[in-house]
C-alpha cells in the first residue's frame, strides 16, 4: 500500500469506529465518566470469537487487579451486523487510554457527563472527535 492508500484506510476506519453504537448488557450505572474498551481485534487484525474472549477475559481479569468497575456491553456497527464485546469502564481518561494502548487497540470511547468522544490510541495520527450524547448512541433491547 501507498501512503495515500494508508492514509485513506485510516480515515474510513476512523469513520466506522465513529457510527458506533451500544448495546449495554445490563442497566448502565450513573458514572459521570468512563471509557469504553475492548480487547478484541488488537491492532484491526480480525480474530475468531473465541480468540477475542480470550482477551476480553485477560482484560476483564486485569481491570479486577486494578480494582476498577466495569459493565459490559457491545460496540455495534448502526445495522448492528458488526458487535465488538467492550467494557465501560469507570477510570480517568488516562487510565482508558493505557488500557487500550495494552491491549493493542486503535481507539477507544470516552464519555464524560454524556458526552461521546473517539480517542486515538495506535492510530496517533487522529483527531480526538466528539461524537454528541452517549444516550443517543444506546440501543435498548
Amino acid at each position: 500500500m501507498t501512503e495515500n492508500t494508508d492514509s485513506c484506510a485510516i480515515r474510513q476506519l476512523w469513520q466506522h469506529y465513529s457510527e458506533t453504537v451500544f448495546l449495554p448488557e445490563q442497566p448502565l450505572p450513573d458514572w459521570p465518566q468512563a471509557g469504553i474498551v475492548t480487547a478484541c481485534n488488537p491492532r484491526g487484525k480480525v480474530l475468531s470469537d473465541n480468540e477475542n474472549a480470550a482477551l476480553n477475559d485477560k482484560l476483564s481479569n486485569h481491570l479486577h487487579r486494578l480494582s476498577l468497575p466495569y459493565i459490559r456491553l457491545s460496540g455495534c456497527s448502526p445495522d448492528l451486523r458488526h458487535r465488538e464485546p467492550s467494557l465501560l469502564v469507570s477510570c480517568t481518561q488516562d487510565q482508558a487510554m493505557s488500557l487500550a494502548g495494552e491491549f493493542k487497540q486503535n481507539a477507544f470511547f470516552w464519555i464524560e457527563n454524556d458526552e461521546l468522544y473517539l480517542c486515538p490510541c495506535l492510530l496517533q495520527g487522529m483527531p480526538t472527535r466528539s461524537l454528541g450524547h452517549f444516550a443517543e448512541r444506546l440501543i435498548h433491547r
